[in-house]
Parts: structure tokens; C-alpha cells; sequence
């Protein structure tokens, strides 16, 4: 049976004045949850990109980095190999915290995947771009975990940056969660929230 072939470009993409796009995410948090705990999600029938919910195991928490002054910074880049096209995707943030719990975390995260949810500045005409899922397909693992205990720049926080691996690439940008509202839609991420 011959193989489906892709489809090229399907829509007009157009500057929009009234609500024009802004760069950055929001400082407010950065959403980690470990990549084995992902139960299942709903993928919208026709655009793999759209998110409709996500399900974690029983008892699996998202936890919350907060951020500030631009600490949250995620990209993605395509990476056009031979025989594929994939995207790698990564992100850095600053830890400012130094508690020996942290420290444990950020031992255990050095030989994990965790998946991220960032929020973005720019919520789009009706508030549909807020949320994007970083690392949903393969996870992204920590390859740069650093801290200079004198800068002045960050005050001693502990610079990471979580990216797709070298094994294992990421199909599609990073996903849009969305359901119904921005309300709806951040409470998918809140029903896991630590106490």
C-alpha cells in the first residue's frame, strides 16, 4: 500500500493590528512534570498541534518554577537530517531557590525527562495561544545545570537548560493546549497542582 503523502501549506497567515503578536512568556511559572507521568492527551482529529486535555498517572503532580525579569526563555528550532525533518525543542530558566530539597530535585531531574507548559505574553484574538507544551512527544532532558554562587547577574540562582535529546527529536512544534477558554484551559494544568 503506497504511503500518504504530505500535504503542503493550507492557509493565509496575516499580520493582525488589534492584537498584534508579543514576544517572551509570562514570569509568573514554568510547569514541570515528569515525562513517565503523562497518561494520555486528546489531540485535536486534525491538527496534531492542538491539545484539547492531558491526563497524569494517579497521585502525578505538575510543579511550578517561578521565574522573572525574562528567566523563562523556550525555543525551538527545526533540524532537517537526512531522512527526517524534527524539531528540537529547549528552554532555559533560572532556579532561585538553594534549599537542600531543591538541590535533591535538581539531582534527580540530571537523570530525568520531564515535559514542560510555558504561557505565553501573546494569548492570540481569543486567548487560544496562551499555553504551549514543550517536549510533549520525547521529553527533554537537563544538558546544561550551572551556578555562579558570586554573579550579580542572577544572584547566585542555578541556570538550566532542558532540551530534546540527541536520540530523540521532537514530530511536530511545540503543541498549543486549548480547551473551550483560557479558564478551562489553565485548569487542566491546576487539577495537578502541589498542595
Amino acid at each position: 500500500m503506497p504511503s500518504v503523502s504530505c500535504p503542503g501549506i493550507a492557509r493565509d497567515a496575516f499580520v493582525n493590528c488589534l492584537k498584534p503578536m508579543s514576544a517572551g512568556v509570562k514570569d509568573s511559572f514554568l510547569y514541570l512534570f515528569n515525562y513517565a507521568e503523562l497518561a494520555s492527551i486528546t489531540e485535536n482529529v486534525s491538527n496534531p498541534n492542538l491539545i484539547t486535555n492531558l491526563t497524569l498517572a494517579a497521585l502525578a503532580k505538575i510543579y511550578r518554577y517561578e521565574g522573572k525579569n525574562n528567566s523563562i526563555a523556550p525555543k525551538a528550532n527545526l533540524n532537517k537530517q537526512p531522512f527526517a525533518e524534527v524539531w528540537d525543542h529547549s528552554l532555559d530558566f533560572l532556579v532561585f531557590d538553594n534549599t537542600a530539597a531543591i538541590k535533591q530535585d535538581l539531582d534527580f531531574l540530571k537523570s530525568g525527562r520531564v515535559i514542560a507548559i510555558v504561557e505565553n505574553n501573546y494569548y492570540g484574538s481569543d486567548g487560544a495561544t496562551a499555553f504551549e507544551i514543550y517536549g510533549l512527544r520525547a521529553g527533554l532532558i537537563l544538558t546544561v545545570a550551572a551556578r555562579d554562587v558570586n554573579s550579580q547577574e542572577n544572584q547566585g540562582a542555578y541556570a538550566l537548560t532542558l532540551a530534546s535529546s540527541e536520540l530523540s527529536k521532537e514530530p511536530y512544534l511545540p503543541a498549543t493546549l486549548w480547551d473551550i477558554d483560557y479558564a478551562t484551559t489553565k485548569a487542566i494544568i491546576a487539577a495537578y497542582f502541589t498542595a
